[in-house]
């Protein structure tokens, strides 16, 4: 049975040599800003919890730093697995200003351990980043 339609984002992950797939809980219906008239010109709670993680999933770099600059307790928010959007952000292969971006809104997050005890260094070192990168995430977390 194909998942394609329902809205489901893939998460990929090479742990211990065994390549594995998880899916991930964000429908489509969960993540776009409410059209009912009670919530015009506001997202719904749920909605703006997830914003800043759809934006990394679907690669829209260009709307990640104003996404930080309004709501940067998102970068805060933990996935299921651990993660948080720098770590899935790092996995993604994101550019250079999306990674500073997402440190500065939350700077303790390059610290963090994710999904299998993996730092976001850990992310960005499976993608062969730039080394840009590599030192930004350094220079934050020697």
């Amino acid at each position: 049975s194909s998942d394609r339609g329902q809205g489901l984002q893939l998460r990929h992950y090479d742990v211990s040599y065994r390549h594995i797939t998880i899916r991930s809980d964000l429908p489509d219906a969960m993540t776009q800003p409410s059209n009912s008239n009670a919530n015009v010109g506001n997202r719904s709670t749920k909605a703006s919890s997830y914003t800043l993680r759809n934006l990394i999933y679907r690669k829209q770099w260009d709307k990640i730093e104003t996404e930080c600059n309004c709501n940067p307790s998102q970068a805060k928010k933990v996935d299921k697995l651990g993660d948080l959007p720098l770590h899935e952000a790092c996995l993604q292969a994101a550019p250079f200003h999306v990674i500073k971006n997402l440190i500065i809104a939350h700077p303790a997050g390059v610290k963090k351990k994710g999904f299998c005890g993996r730092l976001p260094l850990h992310y960005a070192a499976y993608c062969k980043p730039s080394l840009n990168i590599i030192k930004l995430l350094l220079k934050n977390y020697p």
